[in-house]
C-alpha cells in the first residue's frame, strides 16, 4: 500500500522544476532527471511543517503557528536564498520588516499542504490556512487559494471521494473544464491563485494515480513545478505516494529538509510503518549487544531467550539478572520515544477508535496510555540513579536490598520494558489509516 505522504507537494516541485520555463504540452517523460531539484515551492513548505511542528501545543496554537511561521519561512529562506522566490517575497526575505505585503500570488497555495495532515478537523485545516497565507499573502486571492488547497488536502487525506473534494473547490473556483479544454489554451505563465489552483485541482480530478497526477499537472504548461506542487500535495494525501518515488525524491533534499519532515510526519501520526522500521533496527541493536555480552561471558550477566513469533519480537524465559547498562539505554530510547509521541501528536483526529470511543477521546486516551508507560520508565531510570547503578562499565552495583526485594525489582524494571516496548509496536503497527 502507498504512503500517504507529505512529500507529494515536494516531488511535484522536484519533478516539476525543469519544466518550469521550459513547458512540455505531453504526459510522456521521464519522472527525474539529473535536470531536477527542489524549488521554492520546497523550502517553503518545509518551513510550515516546521512551524506546525513548534506550535502544536493545542493552547494558544494559532498564535505560535503564526509566529513560528514567520521566523521559519525567514529562516528558511535565507538558508536557501536560489531557491527562486518571487520578487515580492524576496524583498520581505531580506527585509527586517515581517509584515504582509498583500499578494495574491500562488505562493500561498504551494506551501501549505502540511496543514492537511496536521489538522483535527476541516474547521481548524482552513483557520490555519488562512493564517499560513496571511502572513505574506494577505489578499484576499491569496487566502483563498490556501484554503481551497488546504481542504481539498485535508478531505483527500480523510478519504473523501473525489465528487466530494470537487464539490469542495467548486465553492472557491470554476472547475468546470478539462485538461484538454486547458491545454488548447494559449499558455500563459500565471502565477497568480487564480491562474494555477484551479487548473492544479482537475489535474488531481482527473487523474488514477500519484504518479498521473503530477504528469497531468505539467501537461498543462505554464508555473509547472508550483502547478505540480500543489497537484502533488492534494494526490499524495488520497492515493498515498509509491515508495520508490518517495526514495528517489529524497535524493534531492538536504538532510535537515528530510529530518524536519521526518519529524513532521511522525506528529501527525503518519506512516508509522516505516517509523517501526527505524525502531526495529534500534531494538535490533539492543538485542544484538546482549548477545555479544552473552558471548563474552561478562559477570553478573544471564539472558532470557528472543524469538519472533507472529512477525513480532518476543524475549522469553526471562532471567532477571540482565545487565542494567544496556536495559537502561533501550528504556530510555523507548521512553523518549513514547514522550515523544505523546507531546507532540497534535492531530488526535487522526487516530482510529480505541476501546471502542468516539475518535476525539479515543487520541486522549492514546496518549495518556502512552504517557503512563513512559512515567513508568522514569520510576525506574530514577531507581537506578539514586543508586548509581549506571555506571560506565558493565558490572553495575547491585542495590543493598534482599534477594527476593531484587527479583521482584528486576521482574518489574523488566515487564515496565516490555509494556514500552509493545505499546510502541502497537503505536507502529495499528494507527494506520
Amino acid at each position: 500500500m502507498d504512503e500517504k505522504n507529505v512529500l507529494g507537494a515536494i516531488i511535484g516541485d522536484i519533478v516539476g522544476s525543469r519544466f518550469e520555463f521550459n513547458n512540455i504540452n505531453s504526459k510522456d517523460f521521464d519522472l527525474f532527471d539529473k535536470d531536477c531539484r527542489f524549488t521554492d515551492d520546497t523550502v517553503l513548505t518545509v518551513a510550515v511543517a516546521e512551524a506546525l511542528d513548534k506550535s502544536c501545543e493545542p493552547n494558544g496554537r494559532k498564535a505560535k503557528f503564526r509566529s513560528a511561521l514567520t521566523d521559519a519561512l525567514k529562516s528558511y529562506g535565507r538558508q536557501y536564498p536560489y531557491a527562486g522566490y518571487g520578487k515580492m517575497f524576496n524583498d520581505w526575505l531580506c527585509s527586517e520588516n515581517s509584515e504582509p505585503y498583500n499578494s495574491y500570488g500562488n505562493g500561498s497555495a504551494m506551501r501549505v499542504s502540511p496543514i492537511g495532515y496536521f489538522a483535527t478537523s476541516l474547521k481548524e485545516a482552513k483557520e490555519l490556512a488562512e493564517i499560513s497565507a496571511s502572513v505574506t499573502h494577505n489578499h484576499p486571492q491569496g487566502i483563498k487559494g490556501a484554503v481551497c488547497t488546504v481542504g481539498a488536502v485535508y478531505l483527500a487525506r480523510k478519504n473523501a471521494t473525489k465528487e466530494k473534494i470537487r464539490s469542495y473547490a467548486k465553492k472557491f473556483y470554476d472547475i468546470d473544464f478539462t485538461l484538454d479544454e486547458w491545454r488548447d489554451k494559449p499558455v500563459i505563465f500565471d502565477a497568480t491563485c487564480e491562474g494555477t489552483v484551479p487548473v492544479a485541482i482537475v489535474a488531481f480530478l482527473e487523474s488514477t494515480g500519484f504518479e498521473d497526477a503530477i504528469r497531468n499537472a505539467i501537461s498543462v504548461g505554464g508555473d509547472s513545478d508550483t502547478i505540480a506542487a500543489i497537484t502533488g500535495g492534494i494526490a499524495g494525501a488520497f492515493y498515498g505516494v509509491p515508495r520508490e518515488i518517495i526514495d528517489k525524491a529524497e535524493e534531492f533534499l538536504p538532510r535537515e529538509m528530510s529530518s524536519v519532515l521526518d519529524r513532521f510526519e511522525f506528529s501527525c501520526g503518519l506512516n508509522l510503518m516505516i517509523k517501526k522500521e527505524k525502531f526495529q533496527l534500534l531494538s535490533g541493536a539492543y538485542y544484538r549487544s546482549k548477545e555479544r555480552a552473552r558471548n563474552k561471558k561478562l559477570d553478573n550477566l544471564s539472558l532470557g531467550k528472543c524469538k519472533r513469533v507472529e512477525g513480532r519480537l518476543k524475549v522469553i524465559d526471562f532471567d532477571w539478572d540482565i545487565h542494567w547498562q544496556l536495559d537502561r539505554y533501550f528504556a530510555m530510547i523507548i521512553r523518549d520515544y513514547l514522550e515523544y509521541f505523546a507531546a507532540n501528536s497534535p492531530a488526535v483526529g487522526n487516530l482510529p477508535e480505541y476501546e471502542g470511543l468516539p475518535v476525539e477521546a479515543s487520541g486522549k486516551l492514546w496518549k495518556e496510555k502512552v504517557l503512563s508507560v513512559a512515567r513508568e520508565f522514569d520510576r525506574f531510570l530514577k531507581f537506578g540513579e539514586e543508586r548509581n547503578d549506571y555506571d560506565c562499565g558493565f558490572e553495575p552495583e547491585r542495590p543493598q536490598v534482599s534477594g527476593e526485594e531484587w527479583e521482584n525489582i528486576e521482574k518489574e524494571r523488566l515487564e515496565c520494558i516490555n509494556r514500552g516496548f509493545d505499546t510502541l509496536k502497537e503505536i507502529f503497527t495499528e494507527l494506520m489509516w
